[in-house]
């Protein structure tokens, strides 16, 4: 009898992590499909991060959930990464820096002051990315 409760629990945890595994894998397919070349962005910024995209001269703030990571701009309240990132064209190259500064009110800036920050040290690049 106990030897077959153990293969029972021996069966349950191994079809638990092949499950696991499963859903990892679409959790992960989930983030290519939506972002694709742009998934090093989602996995690299932090909700709070700002975000500039230099061909458009826009900017936002970084918000992100567990498999979205939207961007709050002056104009837009909530705009998912992939739409800001590609709104002149796929090839956008974009900075993400990190601040402690109140990211509220720094949502309400123009670009000009956003640079202003960049060039007084007041926010640090994480990194850069441009697809090829």
């Amino acid at each position: 009898m106990r030897s077959i409760l153990l293969m029972v629990a021996a069966i349950l945890f191994v079809a638990l992590f092949i499950l696991v595994f499963i859903g990892y894998g679409f959790y992960l397919m989930d983030i290519e499909d939506q972002y694709g070349d742009y998934q090093e962005v989602f996995y690299d910024a932090s909700t709070g991060d700002i975000i500039l995209n230099i061909d458009t001269a826009e900017f936002g703030i970084v918000d992100k959930s567990w498999t979205r990571l939207y961007v709050n701009t002056k104009e837009k309240d909530s705009m998912d990464l992939y739409t800001f990132a590609t709104k002149q064209n796929y090839y956008s190259r974009l900075e993400i820096y990190k601040t402690n500064l109140d990211v509220e009110n720094i949502k309400h800036y123009d670009i000009s002051e956003v640079h202003k920050l960049i060039d007084d040290k007041k926010i640090k690049l994480r990194f850069i990315h441009q697809n090829k």
